[in-house]
């Protein structure tokens, strides 16, 4: 499209999609609902995006971005800028001329400007015009009678923020974020408006109302037991999501303490900040009628009506009864069956995102909000789907698998006389509808029932459930049954060939012809995952005189304690269609213990546990992390042994050393011997390199990485920081968690216990005077002081360290203008690269041998040797002459590649490089050539590049007090 324009028919694409996605979802879509498929996600749509709206305008940005680059690429004849008249050719005539995008007279306008303007004009991208076109199509979809106030307002609630990140989750998702066919099926119809059953039914939840064909019934059906389960899950994946933030919440609280009302439960309970959030979760149905204007009108209105309802029952019998409480917060969370959230809940849920972000620091703000939202949304959307699917009539195509080809069995179609395309040519309906209200789907004239579950329907065109009905006061004709040969009612033609009406002609394979009929194939699947959602349900009911109070949940059990990212499916099992088998009188409270005299724990004071972390007296607690330290110790002896080093020296840095133990110092402080780690930690690293370390060298490879190190942490120095560190972000948490007898915040004073006492008692902290005064201010301040990490004192102690080393008269000035090279910006990424970087971003066991040998000053060889590249002088043990060594090729070919990956570099930014390029046309430096020339704004850039030696005597000074680009 961005090469021809709308010169060919880009409608066909549309057509075909519309094909596919009919055959799919196995329904004919009417226009309304293709049009609402066809827009963004963030519109509410399924992202089928029109071609034939996007070709006009796909053809003329395309020109103008072609034309913008012009300019700078090619020169007039006398050296200046090339002025450049665009011409309108074929493309942006046809564009112009468009049909299509005269529908959309703004853009329509931009884009003739644009045209005019040329490349002097600003610059315009086909994303802009085509999100223009598709705002213009959701509002014409908006005025349309067709749509009428429930299409309003389900299609506002599908573009609502998050409302929509269940449909396309990450190709990675696991099995419990994606959809079996048949809740897709409705999932996708509730979306777009798509009826789900041909004709009314009785409502196999509470067996006494008539179900509707758009699920509205089964959606707001009081004895709908799946409808807690949806609840319950929600509140569950909140919970989850709290917890993963560290926020301790407590499931099913009772934070109330004053009569009447000490029962009062709200969903999720937790402290964040100064108050204690009361999170009362909720789903909400926006087509009902006390909402549906509300929805309609904006984003996530229904919703956002409902949690006034919510404040209501707390914020006045409640709270105002309870001055004292003022210190909680109700944050009622309410998302509607389509996905959009209230107006109080996405700031909590984004202020939850934003603490499990920092928790989780390694990943991107926007990679934590997906998961989150995706999660939230996923578990409403499947949840409604399958309350839906119980009084649905969704058969999905049969699939089978052919010599290793997914095909799908042909669509039978029917083409009878008075068949109808399009569930929008409806005029109403008659369908009973829980909420007070029934309607009929993109229908112009709305029907309303009496209030309750199943009242009658007035009004409409319909006649009585069961009776023949006039095909022109139907929607759209009803899905028979597969292989069904009797005729439908209104004068419809028959099924199949034989009983085809005269005249008409079997439609070719693969071609849809009036309305997608079902398929054979899926009866069974969907009538199984039917028989799942109900086997709970109908176990409930037996032996009950009413079905409205025959339907019990499970005993209340403890909630799950798994971690958020990896706790198992929290739906869809057999024995639990919806994963949740708590129902709203769960609680985290355990069982009561069974009658008698409980027995007493018996436990030790000298040796004990807590949450992993050794406790008791100082014999105990070094025994313990004694043992954590040998299995420490075994991995790292494991590590080292592997073949291949450059893996070695990344598992080392990752897997073992601080990192097994940074959890144990932080409990323990100094008290343990943590110089162990050290110690083993270093004969490990010279097992990899094949040769004993230095002192020098092990302190330089203990270093950071920015610091010219190998990353590997001294514990022994950390041990003392840690635990301070550890005890004053403890005490900082204790005055929101804990109220003094008063009521007000609890005042802290800390005590130096064994930990705080043995870290200030350490010879190794001593060494490093500017910490131990800030370790000792931090600790008479305690929680009043300002906060203190372990990383900040660590930082310290690593450069101090550093400073420390560069003043070793062992180590020199080589040793300094080492040091600081290595130190230098982006000098180290080379060292730990991502775990799944290619194979020629790994070095074998050689060259990575040497590169760290170099890297911490070791020597490559026992003695001195002839040099093997010039034949004549002497090559040390150091590798200086090798590098040096004028007749060594090597260091041309190392030029070259060093070269190639700059030119790769600035062809992947589209510059254009031309490498050995000859830039001077005067005498004598004609041929003088540079290694890479490409153009950059206005300058043309002359790059040349050299890879020189710190070390050598005319440049170790400036090296050992320069550290590059800092």
């Amino acid at each position: 499209m961005r090469a021809t324009g709308p010169v060919a028919d880009y409608g066909r694409v549309d057509a075909f999609m519309r094909r596919a996605l009919a055959r799919t979802l196995g329904a004919e879509l009417g226009d309304t609902e293709w049009v609402q498929a066809s827009l963004p996600l963030r519109l509410g749509g399924l992202g089928m995006h029109s071609c034939a709206d996007s070709a006009a305008v796909a053809g003329v940005a395309a020109t103008l971005e072609g034309i913008k680059g012009l300019p700078l690429l090619t020169r007039a004849p006398g050296g200046g800028p090339l002025q450049i008249t665009l011409t309108q050719d074929s493309v942006c005539a046809a564009s112009l001329a468009c049909p299509r995008l005269a529908l959309f007279p703004e853009v329509l306008t931009e884009v003739r400007d644009s045209l005019q303007a040329g490349a002097a004009g600003a610059p315009r991208k086909q994303k802009e015009w085509s999100g223009k076109i598709s705002g213009a199509r959701q509002a014409g979809l908006l005025r349309d009678p067709l749509v009428g106030v429930r299409g309003q307002a389900r299609i506002r609630s599908c573009a609502a923020k998050h409302a929509s990140t269940w449909l396309y989750g990450a190709h990675n998702a696991p099995d419990d974020l994606w959809m079996s066919p048949a809740e897709l099926t409705v999932a996708v119809r509730l979306r777009l408006g798509m009826q789900l059953a041909p004709q009314a039914r009785e409502c196999r939840l509470c067996g006494a109302a008539e179900a509707d064909r758009f699920g509205d019934h089964s959606l707001t059906c009081l004895n709908a037991g799946l409808r807690t389960r949806a609840h319950t899950a929600l509140r569950n994946e909140v919970g989850a999501l709290a917890r993963e933030a560290l926020l301790c919440p407590v499931l099913e609280d009772r934070p109330f303490t004053k009569h009447p009302h000490r029962n009062k439960r709200v969903d999720v309970a937790y402290t964040r900040g100064e108050k204690r959030r009361l999170i009362d979760v909720a789903i909400t149905f926006p087509l009902q009628a006390n909402a549906v204007k509300k929805a309609a009108e904006t984003e996530g209105g229904a919703a956002t009506k409902y949690e006034a309802v919510k404040r209501r029952t707390y914020d006045g019998p409640i709270l105002a009864e309870a001055p004292e409480q003022q210190d909680l917060l109700l944050v009622p969370m309410v998302v509607d069956t389509f996905g959009a959230w209230g107006e109080s809940a996405l700031p909590e849920l984004r202020a939850l995102v934003n603490a499990v972000h920092r928790r989780h620091d390694w990943e991107t703000y926007a990679a934590v909000s997906h998961l989150a939202f995706h999660r939230l949304s996923f578990v409403v959307a499947r949840a409604v789907a399958r309350i839906a699917l119980v009084n649905a009539d969704v058969h999905l195509g049969a699939r089978r698998v052919e010599e290793g080809e997914l095909e799908l069995d042909e669509i039978s179609t029917d083409d009878g006389a008075g068949s109808s395309s399009s569930s929008s040519s409806s005029s109403g309906s008659s369908s009973g509808g829980g909420g007070g209200s029934s309607s009929s789907n993109s229908s112009s004239s709305v029907a309303s029932g009496g209030g309750g579950g199943g009242g009658a329907p007035e009004g409409g065109g319909g006649g009585a459930p069961g009776g023949p009905q006039a095909p022109a006061a139907q929607g759209p004709p009803p899905l028979p049954p597969p292989n069904d040969e009797q005729s439908q009612e209104g004068g419809q033609g028959e099924q199949g060939d034989e009983g085809r009406a005269p005249g008409a002609q079997a439609a070719p394979r693969g071609q849809v012809q009036g309305e997608v009929m079902p398929i054979t194939g899926g009866v069974e699947e969907a009538e199984a995952t039917r028989k799942d959602i109900l086997k709970p349900l109908e176990a409930g009911r037996a032996g009950t005189a009413s079905s409205r109070d025959g339907w019990r949940c499970a005993p209340p059990r403890a909630t799950p304690s798994e971690p958020y990212r990896q706790r198992p499916r929290s739906m869809g099992t057999k024995r639990d269609p919806l994963g949740v088998e708590d129902g709203p009188s769960s609680s985290v409270v355990p069982p009561l213990p069974p009658a008698g005299p409980t027995p007493k724990p018996q436990c030790s004071l000298e040796s004990w546990e807590i949450l992993g972390a050794p406790c008791g007296s100082e014999a105990a607690v070094r025994e313990a992390v004694a043992k954590v330290l040998d299995r420490a110790e075994k991995r790292a002896r494991a590590i080292a042994s592997l073949p291949d080093p450059h893996t070695a020296l990344a598992l080392l840095n990752s897997c073992a050393g601080f990192v097994c133990v940074v959890s144990l110092m932080r409990a323990t402080g100094p008290v343990a011997d943590y110089g162990r780690v050290d110690a083993f930690m270093r004969r490990a690293l010279a097992r990899t390199l094949g040769a004993e370390l230095g002192d020098t060298e092990w302190v330089q490879a203990s270093l950071p990485l920015r610091l010219g190190g190998l990353g590997m942490h001294s514990c022994a120095d950390s041990a003392a920081v840690a635990g301070v560190a550890a005890t004053l972000e403890g005490i900082k948490g204790l005055p929101l968690l804990t109220r003094a007898p008063g009521g007000g915040p609890l005042q802290i004073t800390l005590t130096q216990d064994s930990v705080c006492a043995a870290s200030l008692a350490c010879p190794r902290l001593a060494l490093f005077p500017e910490v131990l005064t800030e370790v000792r201010d931090s600790l008479q301040a305690g929680a009043a002081g300002a906060p203190r990490k372990q990383k900040e004192w660590s930082g310290k102690i690593s450069g101090a360290r550093q400073a420390g080393l560069l003043r070793d008269p062992l180590v020199g000035v080589r040793g300094q203008a080492r040091i600081r090279s290595c130190a230098a910006k982006h000098a180290s990424t080379w060292l730990y690269g991502a775990h799944n970087a290619p194979d020629d971003l790994w070095m074998s066991p050689a060259e990575l041998t040497v590169a760290v040998r170099l890297r911490l000053g070791m020597q490559l060889a026992p003695q001195a040797r002839e040099c093997r590249l010039c034949g004549a002088a002497e090559a040390d043990r150091f590798g200086d002459h090798s590098l040096t060594c004028l007749n060594a090729g090597l260091r041309t070919r190392a030029h070259t590649a060093l070269r190639n990956e700059v030119g790769a570099l600035a062809r992947e930014a589209l510059l254009c490089p031309v490498l050995e390029d000859r830039p001077s046309t005067q005498h004598p430096h004609r041929n003088k050539r540079v290694d890479v020339a490409y153009t950059r704004g206005e300058k043309r850039r002359l790059i040349d590049v050299a890879i020189t030696f710190p070390l050598q005597a005319n440049a170790v000074k400036k090296a050992a007090g320069f550290a590059g680009l800092r």
